[in-house]
C-alpha cells in the first residue's frame, strides 16, 4: 500500500508536475496522434486506460473521439476521484491492474478495441502476467499502447535511480525486454521514443496488435526519435 500513498499524495500536484512538459504531454499527444491513424472522429470503440491517473489522457481522448466510450482503472483512490471529475462520461475504477482479471462484467466490458498504459508499466511487479492479462482483455486485432521510460541504453540504466527517489519501486525494461514479454501474443506495428530533451532516458512508445495465439512472427518497425 506504499505505493499507493506516494500516488494519492502525488494526485494533488500532478497537472503541475515538471514532468507534464517533458513527458506526460509528448506521451498524451503520441497517443493521440496514433489513435488517429486509426480511427475516425466519429468512430465508436471502447478504450481502457490502465494506471489512468488523474484522466488528463482520458479527456484527450474524449475530445478527440467525442463517441468513444472510456474506461480507467488506477491503484490511486485520489487519483481515480479527479478523474471522474475530470471524465464524467467515463467510468473509473479504484483497483490494481491485476484486478482487472477478476472485474465484474457489468462494470467494464468483457474485451477492449484499444487499451492503453503509460507509466504505469515500470510499477507492476509481474509485467509478463499483465501483458498476458491485456491480451485476454483485448478484442481480436485490438490495440496495445505502451508508453514508459525504458532501461535501454547506458545512460538510461544511469539515471533511473533518480526517478525512483520519487516514485518508489520500479522495474523499467528494456526494448528487447519488452519484445521479449509480447512475443507470440502481440505484434509490433510501430516502436519509436518520444522523449523531448536529450538528458532524459528513453521514454518508449510501442504500438502492438493482438495476435492469435500460436502466431510467433513479430513485425518490428522503429522510429527512432532520439
Amino acid at each position: 500500500m506504499k505505493s499507493a500513498r506516494i500516488w494519492d499524495f502525488w494526485a494533488k500536484h500532478y497537472e503541475n508536475l515538471w514532468v507534464q512538459r517533458w513527458s506526460l504531454k509528448p506521451t498524451r499527444d503520441a497517443v493521440v496522434e496514433e489513435l488517429s491513424m486509426i480511427y475516425q472522429r466519429d468512430d465508436t470503440f471502447t478504450l481502457l486506460d490502465v494506471g489512468c491517473g488523474v484522466g488528463e489522457l482520458l479527456e484527450e481522448i474524449r475530445a478527440t473521439f467525442p463517441k468513444v466510450r472510456v474506461y480507467g482503472l488506477d491503484y490511486s483512490l485520489r487519483m481515480t476521484e479527479k478523474s471522474k471529475e475530470r471524465v464524467p462520461e467515463g467510468v473509473t475504477c479504484h483497483q490494481a491492474v491485476e484486478d482487472l482479471e477478476s472485474n465484474n462484467k457489468t462494470i467494464f466490458p468483457e474485451v477492449f478495441d484499444v487499451i492503453i498504459c503509460t507509466h504505469s508499466f515500470p510499477y507492476y511487479k509481474d509485467q509478463s502476467k499483465v501483458i498476458q492479462l491485456f491480451y485476454r482483455r483485448l478484442a481480436p486485432n485490438g490495440r496495445l499502447l505502451l508508453a514508459f521510460a525504458s532501461a535501454s541504453t547506458f545512460y538510461d540504466r544511469k539515471v533511473m535511480p533518480l526517478v525512483k527517489l520519487t516514485t518508489g519501486y520500479a522495474k523499467y525494461p528494456s526494448k528487447d525486454a519488452l519484445r521479449e514479454m509480447t512475443k507470440g501474443c502481440f505484434t509490433y506495428e510501430k516502436e519509436r521514443n518520444v522523449k523531448k530533451h536529450y538528458w532524459m532516458p528513453t521514454l518508449l512508445f510501442a504500438v502492438l496488435q493482438r495476435q492469435s495465439k500460436g502466431h510467433d512472427t513479430i513485425k518490428y518497425y522503429s522510429e527512432d526519435n532520439r
